[in-house]
């Protein structure tokens, strides 16, 4: 979940916008997968892990910069931050996401419910 987030990020705040974009990585990976097989890992590993250090901090400030979207409604702040602190104390991303999604649903039940009986 996390690679493929941060990479879809990356490729979209360098410009690969369209669905084209993630045809032509798929494409140019399976490619170079087939032609040089098991020698493509020693040529990513020749990669500096400074570039690719610095790389995923960018992605991570543009993921936390996510949140001044939802930084008015006090709700989803708070799903938020429990999907995090799930993730953080599980360990595990999935549980957390599960966690949120599971709080998500459950509120809009209740919302739909109240306007439900409300209409009445």
């Amino acid at each position: 979940m996390c690679h493929g987030s941060g990479g879809l990020t990356a490729h979209c705040k360098f410009g690969a916008t369209s669905e084209r974009s993630g045809y032509i990585i798929g494409v140019t990976l399976i490619v170079i997968a087939l032609l040089l097989g098991h020698s493509t890992l020693a040529i990513v590993s020749v990669f500096p892990k400074g570039i690719l250090g610095v790389l995923l901090c960018y992605v991570g400030l543009q993921h936390a910069s996510f949140i001044k979207d939802i930084v008015s409604d006090k709700i989803s702040v708070s799903i938020a931050i429990t999907v995090a602190i799930t993730g953080l104390v599980t360990q595990n991303l999935t549980i957390g996401f599960l966690t949120g999604l599971l709080i998500h649903n459950m509120i809009v039940v209740a919302v739909n419910t109240t306007r439900y009986f409300e209409k009445q």
